[in-house]
Parts: C-alpha cells; structure tokens; sequence
C-alpha cells in the first residue's frame, strides 16, 4: 500500500510549465488516491452509504410510480367490469321484462318493481365498496333526469370530466388528488348511449333529452379509489427490498473490509519477502561473485597444477626410466656377475621403480582428464585380444596368491573401432583390482558381443563392496578400504577406466555384496562414431 501512495505523491508533484488548474486537479486526483489507499475502508463505508440514500431516494420514486400504475389499473378494470355489468343487467333483465314490472329509479317504494340500470349500478358499487375495496362509483351527466337530485357536475373535476369525455370518449380522464390527508384517484370514462337505451330515454317523459343516439356521451361513470392500502402494500415490499438491499451491502462491505485486511496483510508479507528476497539476491550476487573469483583463481592454480604435474613428469619419469634401465643391465650381468642376494634386492628395486613409473602416469592422465586433454587413438582393435592381454599381465601375480585366472571369449567376436591401448588399461585394471582384493577363489574374464555393443565382465570372489561405497569407488581417489592395512593404490584407476570408457560412449559399473565377491561390467560400442568429450 506504502508504494501505492508514494506513486500518488509523486503524481501530484508540478510539471515545470502545468497550468494552475492541472495541478490543482492532479493534487486533487492524488489526494483521493492517497486517501484510498490509507483509509480504504473509511472510503468503502462513505461510498456505501451515498448509495444507500440515492437507492432510497430511487426507490421512493418508484414506488410512486408504482402505486399509480396499480391504481390506474385496478380502477381501470373496475370501471370496465362496472360498465359491463350494467349491460348485462339491461340486456338480461330490464329489456325481458320492461312493460310486465316497473323500472324505476324509486323501486323500492313500489312493489314487484325493478330498478333502472344506473340505479342498479350504483347500488352494486355501494356493496362493493362496503365489503371490500372501499372504492365509489358516481354517475353524473350535464342532462340528467329531473329525480336525480346530486346528477349534475359538483366541482371542476367532474365538470373538466365531462368536457374531455365529450371530446376524447375513448379516452379515460383522471387523476391523482389529495382529500383532507388522503390521496385519492379519480377515475373518469364515457358513459356511451347503447343501442338497448336509446328508445327509452328518447320516449321517457322525463328525459331532459329526446335525440339521443347510439355512440353519444350521456354522462361520465367516476370511480374514487382511496390509496392507502396500495401506498402500504408497495410501501412494505420496498422496505423489505431496501432491508434485504442494506443487509447485502452490509456484508458485502463487511466481506470486503476483510478482504482488504487479508489483502494488505498479504501485502506486507509480501513486502517482507521481497526485501528478504531483495537481500538474499544481493547476497546471492555477492556469493556469484566471490564464487566466479574462485572459479578463476582455481582455474588458475588447475592451470599451474598441470603445468607443474607435466613438468614434474617428465622430471620424474626420466630418472625413473634410467633407474629402471640399469636395474635391467645389472641383472643381466652386463656389468659383471652379481650375488644372489643383490639380484633379489635389484628385482625389488625395479618392481617398485615400474609401480612408481604407473603411478606417475595415472596421475598425469588423471590431470589430462581433469583438463579436457583425455584423447583417444582411434582404430581397428580386437576385445579378446584385449581381455587377453589384461589377464597375461597379471598371471604371475595370480599365481602368488594362489588364485585361479580365467579368461572367456565368446566366439566370432566382431572387430571393434576404439582405442585399444586405453581399453586394455580398462581391463587390466579390472583385473589387478580383482586379483589385489581376492584371497581365496578365483577371477573370471568374460568377453560377450550383442546389440552393437562389446560385454566385459572381471566377477571375483573378494570381499565385495557395501552398496553406500560403490558409487564413490569411480571418483578419484576414492577408495572403500583407508585403514593402514589397505592393500595399495591411489585410488585413481577406476576414476581413469570411468573416464575411458566414457569417451568411448559406454558406460561401467559394479554389482556386488560384502561376503559374496564383486563383478564389474564395462560396455562400449563396437565401432564409434563420434568418441565424447574428446578436447
């Protein structure tokens, strides 16, 4: 909500050149907005209310409206149902028996006597509006007959009536009055000359008039209809309306004010979380920086470290070789005839100068790999020849340990496209492994070909491997056994043979159980097309 009324702050800061009235209108805009913003609900509630009163004020509009249309309706069809009535009352009864029985205004005062279709009218409205709707029917005319005394016009409303009725017979004349505190509706058709009263009225010796004819306006029938009830009923269903409206907005307003609540609560967490958010990235952005400082300088020392690892390699394999070298000559008498005993401690000194000589190179391989640097030598390569190879290196030193080393290959293995100097490394040290790890038993070699793809597989019957110690076993320098009597080793040649096997598309893995020997598998393609990671 903060940002919201700032952005409303700054709305209302003058433009260099804005027009007085444009920045009164902008600090009023602004204004608003803050106040919205900062009394939210204050605002809800004012808004509310307005429109409380204008839907009052509309309502009471209506409800005139109303009530006006269902006076002017029922009266309508009252004098409708009035005027028909009579009809039928002359048609039925004063045409069947006129001249058998008297028809007169003063029935009651002869007897067997009926009364005049108007008198039956007006009596019949008398009833009604006694039982029920509290309505009254008149009937007055300009020309009425001598015996009815109050026929003529009593005030402006009914003489205006006549004059409009005259005019405009199709035409109801009304209206809305108010009569000592009450309103009222005055309601005013035509009475029309219908044929079956023509001939009385023209020969009655009363008649003020002997010419009628059918269609003339011998007078107005006037219906008076109290409004109160009408006024009450509509009154009552607009306060339900309104009551139901109010209670609505009530809790619409209310469902609103917590909504609100929620929504600027979440607003401030979700401020919170931002500048926890913000700070977070800043110091992520810190941590990038400080990491891609030591990215570069670890960089920098790899670059320094395989320089030095080179350099020191062929510092050291130098020597090395040499020392080697006169091993040999000395113990092959090129110097002289030497005793048994130093023959012995020359043929230690050479194993352990080749050890040293492998270990040196595995870890300069090693920092090619680390480097990118890892090439193959890629050509025509026979896998048994391979396995073969692996299994006659390390015969003697099977034969040590008094442990039996076979080798199986399956027969018409198809010739393989690879490097065949590093699967041999691949091989071997699956079986020096095997054959350092293996005290009773035996190691097996098995060599396989199927779906495109060569099978190698070194099972022993060691120790085995726990299942949380394999996946570490092919990093480098990892290693199960660390104890001081482990069995020698840097830890590098399975992490190398992971590499190898890699570039050339396959994939190596161990299955093993501690007590039940181990079994590692390699699997490469026959023929590569494209070696992986190749720098």
């Amino acid at each position: 909500m903060s940002g919201s009324a700032n952005a409303a702050t700054q709305f209302n800061q003058q433009k260099p050149g804005a027009s007085p009235t444009r920045t009164t209108i902008s600090g009023a805009w602004a204004w608003c907005v803050r106040l919205l913003y900062e009394r939210t609900v204050l605002v809800l509630t004012i808004l509310f209310a307005v429109t409380m009163v204008g839907a009052l004020w509309y309502l009471s509009r209506i409800s005139v409206g109303l009530v006006h249309s269902a006076a002017l309706q029922g009266t309508s069809l009252y004098a409708d149902a009035l005027k028909e009535v009579r009809k039928l009352y002359t048609s039925e009864v004063v045409d069947r028996l006129v001249g058998k029985v008297p028809v007169t205004h003063n029935y009651l005062a002869q007897e067997g006597a009926i009364p005049l279709p108007i008198t039956f009218s007006m009596e019949l409205s008398k009833r009604v509006s006694k039982e029920a709707t509290g309505m009254q029917a008149r009937l007055y005319s300009d020309l009425p007959f001598p015996s009815r005394k109050d026929g003529g016009p009593r005030d402006d409303f009914e003489r205006e009536a006549l004059s409009q009725l005259r005019q405009f017979p199709d035409r109801p004349f009304y209206r809305f009055e108010d009569f000592e505190g009450q309103q009222l509706l005055r309601y005013a058709v035509a009475d029309r000359m219908e044929a079956g009263c023509v001939s009385c009225h023209n020969n009655h010796p009363d008649s003020p008039k002997t010419d009628w004819k059918v269609g003339d306006v011998r007078g107005v029938i006037e219906i008076i209809r109290p409004l109160d009830s009408i006024i009450a009923q509509t009154h009552l269903g607009l306060r339900d309306t309104f009551t139901m409206l109010a209670v609505i907005g009530i809790v619409g307003l209310s469902s609103l004010a917590l909504v609100i609540a929620r929504l600027r609560r979440s607003s401030s967490e979700a401020h919170e979380r931002a500048s926890a958010l913000e700070r977070e990235i800043v110091a992520r952005q810190t941590t990038e920086t400080e990491l891609r400082r030591a990215k570069d300088a670890a960089e920098t020392a790899n670059v320094a470290k395989s320089q030095f690892l080179n350099n020191m390699g062929h510092e050291l394999r130098t020597p090395l070789n040499a020392v080697i070298g006169y091993m040999e000559l000395i113990r092959d008498n090129i110097y002289g005839e030497i005793p048994e005993k130093i023959r012995d401690v020359l043929q230690r000194v050479e194993e352990n100068g080749r050890r040293l000589l492998n270990l040196i190179n595995e870890v300069l391989d090693i920092a090619k790999m680390e480097d990118g640097r890892l090439t193959l030598s890629l050509g025509d390569y026979s896998m048994g020849e391979v396995a073969q190879t692996a299994v006659t290196g390390f015969e003697s030193a099977a034969a040590e340990k008094r442990l039996a080393l076979k080798l199986t290959v399956a027969p018409d293995l198809p010739r393989g496209y690879g490097d065949q100097r590093r699967l041999t490394q691949v091989a071997a040290n699956l079986v020096s492994n095997a054959i350092k790890f293996t005290e009773i038993g035996e190691v097996q070699v098995d060599v396989q070909a199927s779906n495109g793809a060569f099978l190698v597989s070194v099972t022993d019957t060691g120790a085995g491997i726990a299942a949380a110690d394999q996946e570490g076993i092919f990093k480098a320098f990892g290693q199960v056994d660390t104890s001081k009597t482990r069995k020698g080793g840097a830890g590098l040649g399975l992490a190398m043979a992971k590499r190898i096997v890699e570039l050339h598309s396959g994939r190596i893995w161990v299955e093993s159980n501690p007590g039940k020997g181990s079994t590692f598998r390699f699997t490469v393609p026959i023929r590569i097309e494209r070696p992986s990671g190749i720098a």
